[in-house]
């Protein structure tokens, strides 16, 4: 293969190695000068991950899913070797996939991600897993906190006590810190 930093020239074939691209893609979504134009979204903060749905429903935007694990689980791998573990070891380093599922108090405790998008079952999405977010929440109950609503995948429930302190609160939409 020829070398990567070379420049091509017009009519020339290319051969572009995976791991070129990824980087490309990578530069792209990281340096704002990559992206034409106005932006349309605000950049993930350190706070969003990326979760897969295995709730069995789709979770609506601001719905709760409950951590369950991971997606690619770094065990048996190491960041420098060339297995498949290995690969799956600096996949998991770089950026870990969490896994969700219907949430229940009794199973996840503090252990949830607002959803930042729609994520169909199956699928993956962003989600806030700490700092400041908007959120749903059950407006029928009392309290300056927020916590799971057993099973409920679309919004949280009002409490005494909870992971999500609401500071402020108007019908079923609040803005929530974790």
């Amino acid at each position: 293969m020829p070398d990567p930093r070379q420049y091509v020239r017009p009519g020339q074939r290319l051969q572009i190695a995976a791991s070129q691209i990824n980087a490309l893609n990578d530069m792209m979504r990281v340096k704002t000068g990559f992206r034409g134009g106005p932006q349309t979204a605000p950049e993930p903060a350190q706070n969003i991950v990326l979760i897969k749905n295995n709730s069995g429903a789709d979770v609506p935007w601001l719905g709760v899913l409950g951590i369950s694990g991971v997606e690619i689980s770094p065990v048996g791998g190491s960041l420098t070797g060339n297995t498949d573990e290995d690969r799956k070891a600096r996949e998991f380093a770089s950026r870990p996939v969490l896994t969700g599922v219907a949430p229940l108090s009794s199973a996840h405790g503090w252990s949830i991600v607002i959803a930042m998008e729609p994520i169909a079952s199956g699928s993956m999405g962003r989600a806030a897993v700490g700092g400041v977010f908007a959120c749903r929440v059950f407006a029928g109950s009392a309290g300056r906190y927020a916590t799971i609503k057993d099973g409920d995948v679309t919004q949280l429930a009002r409490s005494h006590c909870g992971p999500v302190l609401l500071l402020w609160q108007q019908g079923e939409w609040a803005v929530g810190v974790m």
